[in-house]
């Protein structure tokens, strides 16, 4: 966590972050849409984000945003803007992280990610 961009680690098993148009590696600097960033107040804010490396997307904190305290992805009834794949195609999960539980999981512990 930094106060101009938090850095999200994704365990692939095996697959790196890939384009969805040609499934093939994403380059670095690469655009991921879908994430967003909550302020101090639990305000969420759209968040640009690229490829940092195989397995790493660095999300820029919205000028807004003083202190980042959470970070989420795809989280939507119909994330239709969310981009985040591996090499075979699968999509990233929707998943929610904040500053004390860094490390996301899927499921009751999400929900409770500044909703």
């Amino acid at each position: 966590w930094a106060d101009d961009v938090v850095r999200v680690n994704f365990e692939t098993y095996g697959s790196p972050i890939a384009h969805p148009a040609h499934g093939k590696r994403a380059a670095i600097g690469e655009s991921i849409s879908g994430f967003e960033i909550a302020d101090e107040e639990g305000t969420w804010w759209a968040a640009t984000a690229k490829v940092a490396s195989p397995r790493v997307v660095a999300v820029d904190v919205p000028a807004d945003v003083e202190t980042p305290m959470a970070v989420r992805y795809a989280w939507a009834m119909d994330p239709v803007s969310a981009n985040l794949f591996n090499v075979e195609g699968l999509p990233a999960t929707p998943f929610a992280a904040n500053r004390q539980s860094p490390r996301a999981t899927i499921g009751d512990a999400v929900s409770r990610a500044y909703d």
